[in-house]
């Protein structure tokens, strides 16, 4: 199973996060909660996370609510998202409109 974090302060607002370090906002801790309580019967041996808040936030979520403490967790760089260079905090919504329509052709990049 993968699951990928939940909405953060940052994804609310559209913009681009990459490496920093970003929290859940309220919708993002209650719907990772949410995904919990659709795994609470799945056996889980062990369970990974990005080293970001994010992430990890969401994966204590979801073993919680289901109470799932025995469930062994590690932490790697190796699973934290990619950085996004010069366009980090930027809001992709309104970088996708300074693009050139010929930059466009990747446009799914900006979802």
């Amino acid at each position: 199973m993968l699951v990928r974090h939940h909405e953060s302060e940052w994804n609310k607002l559209g913009k681009w996060t990459g490496t920093r370090d970003r929290h859940l906002d309220p919708y993002g801790f209650k719907k990772s909660e949410d995904m919990g309580l659709l795994i609470k019967d799945i056996p889980i041996d062990y369970a990974f996370a990005s080293m970001l808040v994010r992430t990890i936030e969401t994966l204590s979520c979801m073993l919680n609510v289901c109470k799932r403490y025995e469930v062994p967790t590690e932490h790697s760089m190796a699973l934290n998202e990619r950085d996004y260079g010069d366009y980090t905090g930027k809001n992709k919504f309104e970088m996708e409109q300074l693009l050139p329509l010929s930059d466009r052709s990747h446009q799914e990049s900006f979802a």
